[in-house]
């Protein structure tokens, strides 16, 4: 299956999913794991923000090598009275986001903030601010359904739905390769030997709280530090 070895390689070459980078803030996310026959098919959706705005990710790597690898932009999300100046700062407290055609609407107050240590003043997180406390607190359905998703990726549709979580031990940059993560070792040892069951999500680090030191507010913070510097 080469399962290890591929992902091995995406992630040597700098193409596997990492949850934090410096054009992206991350929110949330959900690996599905497909099967056909032998082969095999994992997928990302990854929401977050990035400069133009929120959207969802979707990330897949399959053994089949007329699917290999690819990434899909989704806009999926609607956060009123956002545009590409950002989020007025109104709009931490009220509004309405439409995620999957589904519209939510908003009333949040500072306390809120403070409970997550976000900082209310910090214009270059407001956008990133919403959509986390959106998350905590309305609890959206934030991903497209595994038949939209083979549909999205234009895989074909024999795939067979194996595995999906929202909670696991993911990789970072420069961490350890997949092949040495107890949760991506475990899915291959599932698929090998047919059994989902043999899955260990480890320790679990997916949510937004653990991927924090590259958002587009702390990078204000290093611009600003740089420039007391000189």
């Amino acid at each position: 299956m080469d399962f290890l070895y591929i992902l091995d390689e995406h992630y040597n070459n700098y193409d596997f999913l990492y949850l934090e980078n410096l054009n992206f803030d991350y929110v949330s996310a959900q690996v599905i794991l497909f099967t056909d026959k032998q082969d095999w098919l994992m997928v990302f959706q990854v929401v977050g923000v990035e400069q133009e705005g929120p959207q969802t990710d979707v990330y897949y790597y399959s053994s089949k090598k007329e699917v290999g690898f690819g990434i899909v932009t989704l806009d999926t999300i609607q956060l009123q009275n956002w545009s590409y100046d950002g989020l007025p700062k109104e709009s931490l407290y009220k509004g309405e986001v439409i995620i999957l055609g589904q519209l939510y609407k908003y009333h949040f107050n500072r306390e809120q903030y403070s409970r997550f240590n976000m900082d209310v003043n910090s214009e270059a997180a407001y956008t990133t601010h919403v959509l986390r406390v959106i998350k905590e607190v309305l609890k959206p359905s934030f991903f497209i359904t595994p038949e939209e998703l083979l549909a999205t990726c234009n895989v074909g549709e024999n795939w067979q739905h194996f595995y999906s979580t929202n909670a696991w031990q993911h990789t970072e940059v420069e961490d350890v390769p997949p092949s040495e993560n107890i949760f991506f070792h475990s899915l291959h040892a599932a698929l090998v030997h047919e059994n989902p069951n043999l899955i260990q999500v480890g320790t679990v680090n997916t949510n937004w709280h653990n991927w924090t030191e590259y958002d587009f507010d702390q990078q204000k913070s290093w611009e600003l530090s740089m420039e007391e510097e000189k």
